[in-house]
């Protein structure tokens, strides 16, 4: 018989059984919720719901495996989203530089205007922002050193107009002595010579010339007669002796003369062209002296007033081309200094100017704006320190602009090379500007070089020292992948663009560039020539790939 014993549990052992199960439990539900997460399958209605709400399907690539990346778009999305695309093009690269820089004024048209002299301002005729043109007086100054130096050149010019006048008188007594001699010596009869040099000025030698040419044919004449005599016999031997001694000796006495009256005249015309040597470069010291001081003498009232008047006609005879001891600089020097050649005819001195010789004049050497001008005003001293004024011909000014040495090597002249510019102060202008100059220079703070660009400034809009923004555009000669510069899209360190891949298929690619010019921009991989690039719509194109791989 079999015996039924009941079986029971105690409280101990319940509770013990109870925990095991619990535990393995607890165990099965981890792994089934691990397995789950690893490898999700969305249901057949969820992903219906994702096609028609978007009608946009994205691949997200595993980053290890380097999958594409596609994004599939119908042709109502696209144009929906406005998507448009170019072909990629091969031409050359235009690499758009962009720099902070600075107005500054054209150094070429930009002078700080100080006295040449000390001295004391007499009167200022300009204001800060006055437009002049080159010559106009600025100020006028009284200095006692321009004063001496004017009276000093006054006196050597006079000294010069002595001196040429002398010379040139030295030259015709020269010439005239000279074919005087040469006349006596073909014994030429007095009436002939004195008829023939009537109107030729000789000097003195014509008095000693012809004196002892009418006493040698004087002798002369006597000898032949006394010969007669002697040869008829009706004077001795000793009286023709004494005749020829005579004749001898004036013939001696004569012919010395001749030498002695053309070496006398031509030494004498030396001294006078000497003296006039010095005289000129007495001259030329002083204008020299004058012009350090700030005066040109060549557009000095005081000085033509004083010396002018004597015109360019002289009563002296010109001397004739190939004369003997012509010199002909000397009307030229005469010319220049604005002399004559001796005393006018018909002229009167005229009085020296009312103001003082120790004013002179600070003009403008060239048209310009007065930017600043120091506080003088008359009776006040100033010195060759002083910076009185301050000048700029603003028409032109210089654009200066840092460049990094990396970007000297695109840049080989202007031709290559378009320069704008624009300021805050008009936002909606753009400037242009040609290159001047790269720089060789490199600024040791901030590594960087200075070019220098010219602009034109008609307006005055542009002012020194304002700050713009440059934009250096650069064109290379090498052909490459070129997309328009809407195409590219920044993507954390790195470019991105979308290539058509077909009618409703968009590849989204990693591009190498140095980032989009200001139309175009030149691609070195990711995109080869002749391919689809989206310009319009890529940035939508780009968000809703983002916006499907989160999704998933």
């Amino acid at each position: 018989m079999i015996r039924h014993v009941p079986f029971g549990l105690t409280s101990r052992t319940a509770w013990s059984i109870g925990g095991i199960l619990l535990v393995l439990g607890a165990g099965f539900v981890a792994w089934k919720y691990q397995g789950g997460a690893d490898a999700p399958t969305p249901t057949a209605a969820a992903s219906e719901h994702t096609i028609a709400q978007t009608s946009i399907k994205a691949d997200k690539p595993d980053d290890s495996s380097g999958r594409e990346r596609i994004i599939r778009i119908s042709a109502d999305q696209q144009k929906l989203i406005g998507v448009e695309v170019e072909q990629v093009k091969l031409e050359p690269e235009t690499i758009l530089v962009r720099v902070p820089g600075r107005i500054a004024p054209d150094e070429n048209r930009f002078a700080f205007i100080t006295p040449r002299a000390p001295g004391i301002v007499r009167s200022v005729a300009v204001r800060i922002g006055q437009d002049v043109k080159a010559g106009d007086v600025l100020a006028t100054i009284e200095s006692a050193a321009v004063g001496q130096a004017r009276l000093d050149l006054l006196t050597n010019l006079q000294s010069l107009d002595i001196a040429l006048a002398q010379a040139r008188w030295q030259e015709t007594i020269l010439k005239n002595t000279l074919e005087l001699i040469e006349r006596l010596k073909a014994e030429d009869t007095p009436e002939e010579i004195n008829a023939k040099f009537a109107d030729k000025p000789v000097g003195t030698n014509r008095e000693r010339l012809m004196t002892a040419y009418t006493s040698h044919r004087l002798a002369k004449a006597n000898l032949a007669r006394k010969s007669d005599l002697y040869d008829q016999e009706i004077i001795r031997g000793q009286l023709i002796e004494e005749s020829k001694a005579r004749f001898d000796a004036d013939l001696a006495a004569y012919q010395t003369l001749l030498d002695q009256m053309g070496y006398e005249t031509n030494l004498t015309n030396i001294r006078a062209q000497q003296a006039l040597r010095q005289a000129e470069t007495s001259v030329l010291v002083a204008r020299e002296k004058l012009q350090v001081l700030g005066v040109d003498p060549d557009d000095d009232e005081y000085i033509p007033k004083a010396l002018k008047q004597q015109g360019h006609t002289a009563d002296a005879v010109p001397v004739q081309p190939g004369a003997p001891g012509e010199k002909s600089s000397i009307r030229d020097v005469a010319e220049v200094m604005s002399l004559g050649v001796g005393p006018a005819k018909g002229l009167q001195p005229k009085p020296l100017p009312e103001e003082p010789a120790s004013l002179y004049k600070l003009k403008a050497p060239f048209a310009g704006t007065i930017l600043d001008r120091e506080l003088v005003v008359p009776g006040v001293a100033v010195d060759v320190t002083h910076r009185i004024f301050t000048l700029a011909n603003l028409d032109n000014v210089w654009v200066e602009a840092n460049i990094n040495p990396s970007n000297l090597p695109y840049i080989h002249n202007d031709q290559n090379v378009s320069i704008t510019f624009s300021s805050d102060a008009y936002p909606e202008k753009q400037f242009k500007a040609r290159l001047l100059y790269t720089g060789d220079l490199v600024v040791e703070k901030t590594q960087t070089l200075t070019l220098l660009a010219r602009a034109e400034n008609a307006d005055r809009f542009l002012k020194p020292g304002m700050y713009i923004d440059v934009a250096l555009s650069v064109r290379s000669e090498e052909k490459t992948p070129s997309v328009p510069s809407t195409a590219l899209l920044s993507d954390d360190e790195h470019w991105i663009a979308f290539v058509r891949t077909g009618p409703e298929e968009f590849e989204m690619r990693e591009v190498k560039t140095r980032g989009p010019g200001e139309d175009r921009a030149a691609v070195f991989s990711g995109i080869r020539p002749g391919e689809d690039v989206v310009t319009r719509g890529a940035f939508k194109l780009k968000s809703e790939w983002i916006r499907l791989a989160s999704s998933e």
